[in-house]
This record gives C-alpha cells, sequence and structure tokens, in this order.
C-alpha cells in the first residue's frame, strides 16, 4: 500500500458542527489504533471515537441556546507562558463560509513573524446541517498553492442527524491522480432504527481485510454486546466482543474482549464511567488487562469539574507512563455569552517543582470579537534544526538550557525534551511522516522552527 500523509482533515467539526459521538466498527477498531496520527485526528474530527488526542471541545455537555447564535471566526494558539510575559503565537485557524452549506477553514502556522498556510479543507453539508463530504488540501509552500489529500465521505441515514449509511475514507494519489479508498464502513439498521450490522474493509498492504461487526440490545433498547467476526472466503471466524454496562439508563462500563481461537475470549481493556448528582460525567477511568498479574491495571484517570450552568470549567486527565510515574494534564475553560469558549488553557503539572506551568492557550473568536484577548506576544526567533527533513533523530542548536516542544501542525503536543546547551540531539522515530512544529523556551527567550520527519 502506497504510503500517503494524511492531515487533520475535519478537526474543526467538533466546533462548526454538533455531532454525537459516534464509534468506528469494533472490528476496525484494533487497527485503528495503528493508523497514522494524523488518519485518527481526521477520524476524531468526524466525531468517531478513536485512539488518539480529543478536539478540545467535544466533552463540553451540549446545552440549549439561549442566546443569539455567534459564527465561529478563528482560533489563536498561543505558546510558552512564562513569569511577567505573555506567549508568542503558534497556530490559528480561520473559518470562512463562501456559499450557503459550505464552511472552509483555513490552518497556518506562526513562522517568526508572519502566517505560512498549513492547510485548507471545504466541508459540505446538506439541508439538515449534517456534513456529508469534507476535502483536504495541504499547503505547498514551493508552489505556494493547496495540493489534494484526503476525503471523507458520509452518507446519512434518512433523517437521523448522526447515523449513516456508510462512510468512505479516501486519500489522494498523486500517482494516479485520483483519491484510493482506505477504508470503508456500510450499516444497516433494524426496525427500531438501531444499528443492528456493520461491514467494513479497510487496506493493509494492498489486501483488504473485511469485518463484520452484529449489535445487540437489553430490554431497554440500549446496547449492551456488539460481537466482532473476521470476514474470511464467506466465513465469520469469532475476533472480539465490547459489553456495555448501565446504572440507572447511564454508561458506566465498556470492557473490550479478544478471542482465544477456541470459542472463548479474554479481556483486553475497559472504561468506566462515573457521573455527579447532576448526572453529568465526573470521572472517566481507563484500563488494560495485566497478563501477568491477571487483573486490570489504571491507565488514565479524566476527571470534569462544571459550573451552575452545567458547562465544563476543568478538565484534568492523569496519565500513567512506561515508568509509573503520573502525568498531570489540565484544561480550564471560559465562556462567552453562555455556552461558547472564549478561552482555553493548558497546565502541566511539574511533578519534581510540585506545582502547574501554564502551556498554552486558546483564543476563540466570534464575528472577530471575543471578550478577552492576548497580551502583544513576545519575540520569536528561528531554531537551528540538522538534518530536515529527517527520516529519525534531529540536532539542535541551542544557546542556552531550554525546553523544546513537539506539536503537531494542529496543535497537539507529541513530545518534550529539557536539553542542556550546545548541540543536542531530539528523537523523532517514534512520530509518523509528516509536518511538525517545533517550539523552545529558555528563561528568557522563545524559539520556533518547522521540522518534518519522512
Amino acid at each position: 500500500m502506497k504510503k500517503f500523509t494524511l492531515p487533520a482533515l475535519i478537526w474543526a467539526l467538533a466546533i462548526s458542527q454538533t455531532f454525537a459521538q459516534k464509534h468506528l466498527a469494533p472490528g476496525i477498531e484494533p487497527y485503528a489504533y495503528y493508523w497514522g496520527y494524523a488518519v485518527k485526528q481526521m477520524l476524531h474530527a468526524a466525531g468517531y471515537e478513536v485512539p488518539g488526542p480529543h478536539a478540545e471541545t467535544e466533552l463540553r455537555p451540549e446545552i440549549e441556546n439561549r442566546t443569539e447564535a455567534l459564527v465561529l471566526d478563528s482560533i489563536v494558539t498561543y505558546f510558552g507562558y512564562g513569569e511577567g510575559q505573555d506567549s508568542t503565537p503558534m497556530l490559528r485557524n480561520v473559518y470562512t463560509r463562501p456559499a450557503e452549506q459550505v464552511e472552509v477553514i483555513t490552518e497556518s502556522f506562526f513562522d517568526l513573524d508572519h502566517w505560512v498556510p498549513l492547510s485548507r479543507t471545504s466541508l459540505i453539508s446538506d439541508e439538515q446541517g449534517r456534513v456529508v463530504d469534507a476535502i483536504a488540501f495541504l499547503y505547498d509552500e514551493a508552489t505556494e498553492t493547496f495540493i489534494p489529500d484526503s476525503r471523507v465521505e458520509l452518507f446519512p441515514h434518512g433523517q437521523s442527524p448522526d447515523q449513516v449509511d456508510s462512510m468512505l475514507v479516501s486519500v489522494w494519489s498523486p500517482d494516479l491522480n485520483d483519491y484510493v479508498r482506505l477504508s470503508a464502513t456500510w450499516n444497516e439498521f433494524d426496525d427500531q432504527g438501531r444499528l443492528s450490522v456493520s461491514v467494513s474493509s479497510i487496506e493493509i498492504f494492498e489486501f483488504p481485510l473485511v469485518f463484520k461487526d452484529l449489535y445487540l440490545y437489553n430490554t431497554e433498547g440500549q446496547l449492551s454486546v456488539v460481537d466482532s467476526y473476521n470476514v474470511e472466503e464467506g466465513e465469520l471466524i469469532p475476533a472480539g466482543r465490547q459489553e456495555y454496562g448501565y446504572i440507572n439508563q447511564q454508561l458506566t462500563s465498556i470492557t473490550s474482549l479478544v478471542s482465544d481461537g477456541l470459542g472463548g475470549y479474554f479481556p483486553q481493556s475497559r472504561t468506566e464511567n462515573a457521573y455527579n448528582a447532576e448526572g453529568l460525567l465526573e470521572f472517566v477511568r481507563k484500563y488494560d488487562w495485566d497478563m501477568v498479574k491477571n487483573d486490570w491495571k489504571l491507565l488514565t484517570v479524566g476527571a470534569y469539574g462544571y459550573d451552575e450552568e452545567s458547562r465544563v470549567l476543568i478538565q484534568e486527565t492523569n496519565t500513567l507512563d512506561d515508568q509509573g510515574i503520573w502525568n498531570r494534564k489540565k484544561d480550564t475553560y471560559a465562556y462567552i455569552q453562555d455556552e461558547y469558549i472564549s478561552i482555553q488553557s493548558t497546565s502541566s503539572y511539574d511533578n519534581n517543582l510540585e506545582n502547574w506551568n501554564l502551556n498554552e492557550k486558546k483564543y476563540y473568536y466570534y464575528d472577530n470579537t471575543t471578550s478577552n484577548t492576548p497580551d502583544e506576544p513576545v519575540t520569536d526567533y528561528a531554531l537551528f534544526m540538522f538534518p530536515n527533513p529527517t527520516e529519525g533523530n534531529v540536532q539542535v542548536r541551542l544557546p542556552g538550557k531550554i525546553t523544546v516542544f513537539v506539536y503537531t501542525t494542529f496543535g497537539q503536543l507529541v513530545a518534550k525534551y529539557a536539553l542542556a546547551p550546545g548541540d543536542r540531539s531530539v528523537g523523532g522515530h517514534h512520530l509518523p511522516g509528516g509536518i511538525y512544529q517545533v517550539r523552545a523556551k529558555s528563561d528568557e527567550e522563545y524559539y520556533s522552527g518547522k521540522l518534518m520527519i519522512q
């Protein structure tokens, strides 16, 4: 299978459209874990739950509009905060609507003193406001043009706001001058309008794999079990199972099991949800099965705090790393006109100093207005990196002791390094191929650069 680079095709769907959280067919979920970072970002943006980082607004509860609707104009991300100074710009998304039922998102990064385009995504909706087609283009600095990259086609089911009869994911092949199918899913529904069967296919080294998922419901009409099968020459071979638990009509657990090949299953992963007295999500705990201890191992804890309007004010995520250390990240939110986010602040916890460090802020602008604006940004200097492009490590030339942050072009932090002065090596072979923004800060200065990993 030809190797393609995929951007976050429709990252902005979580903001610009109302999407219920959807899941990939369970049969292909294990394979989705190994898909490239950009592919997973694309599916997250389309409203699908897959391994990888989430759009920041996904956990914001749905609130009835109580004021005149605001139209999102842009989002600007600022990086690198220090005592007594503001940050420097990093990323910007600009939203335009050139025609009815068409929205265009242009994404750019800040290169020292000006904005450089990264990608452009066109979202086409039907008369009900459901996105039915999304086409992404990458910016080519050499030609100063946007070139095709990837596409998602969604075929809604009847009048449903979130169900689809089928979904096609394609990538652009320069050799063929056409789109090439990456994955496809076809759904069937029962007489009550519930998803009953999914048939999916993905391309693995030019060989299609086909899966079939069967959905079962409890007496309350809630999804209880999904049985997944590999389809080989028309025969169904058990692959896995997902079991769903509920208390007081609320989803409290999802347990994933894998076939042992002998007609049984063994546990793989588990997610547990806990709710507060108002029925809002309060804690999410994720586990993996420990084969040695024969027990569940806690890996991630998410905690959420709300205001009197049921808006998320704080979201903290604690993740256990390979060394047994809990890494803590915190997002706080400010709002404008009821449910619209105006500022999202992201901080990380320093286990050594036992304090929180502000990493970045996202400012949301609606119709060219917001409740807050950042201060005058500090100067951003060029960061020397060699070789660039690279297939692995890259040398970073440092004037002093600094901290280096590696972001995707869509603002997700994927690596962090504390480096001494001089020429130091930064590991990049664990990252998928693509373009990354590298930011660095010392006690007094800020640096930035663009890194391409092949």
